[in-house]
């Protein structure tokens, strides 16, 4: 929405985010629900999908772009990789999908344990 483009696959992705990699952002994580997400660098275009979890039943949207952003925050706070922290931090906003309302993420949860 940012740069007028759709992104429907990583060429258009790469598309939108070299919009905003040419604003001096460094890094552009372009989340497409079902289909995971984008993560583009000046190095770095990489679709990662969401992941397969074991939730039945309930499906809500409201917080899983928060819980995405707050994983990947943390993820990058305690020194992961970046394609690691975001492949994690999509878990986290896909287990938040089968979640009704915003609830917190043990870590247990989040590494699949």
């Amino acid at each position: 929405m940012l740069t007028g483009v759709t992104v429907r696959d990583p060429a258009s992705a790469r598309q939108a985010a070299d919009h905003l990699l040419a604003r001096s952002i460094e890094v552009v994580v372009i989340t497409v629900g079902a289909a995971g997400a984008y993560l583009c660098t000046a190095e770095l275009n990489l679709h990662l999908p969401a992941p397969e979890v074991d939730c039945t039943g309930q499906r809500d949207e409201t917080g899983c772009g928060d819980q995405t952003m707050a994983a990947l925050c943390a993820l990058l706070q305690e020194g992961l990789p970046l394609p690691e922290a975001t492949e994690l931090a999509i878990r986290a906003g896909t287990l938040q999908f089968h979640r009704r309302g915003i609830q917190p993420l043990t870590r247990a949860q989040l590494w699949g344990r």
